[in-house]
């Protein structure tokens, strides 16, 4: 299945995963005050710092800073 989607997507089925959870963890920062903790839990990151990181190595910013630039 993973070699399909690839060749459809040109992801892989974990990096698909990754794509929709840091979409969602987008919406939820720009959207909501929910706390970066309660975040991580509800788009399935273990750890806030997994996320930070995370976030950080796809964005270029951490969630705290990608929600000051989504509000001004």
């Amino acid at each position: 299945m993973e070699p399909r989607l690839k060749a459809f997507r040109g992801r892989t089925v974990h990096q698909e995963i990754r794509r929709v959870q840091l979409d969602r963890v987008k919406v939820l920062l720009s959207t909501t005050d929910l706390p970066t903790k309660q975040i991580a839990a509800q788009t399935g990151f273990n750890s806030v710092q997994y996320l930070t990181r995370v976030f950080h190595n796809v964005t270029g910013l951490t969630p705290a800073n990608y929600r000051k630039r989504m509000r001004w």
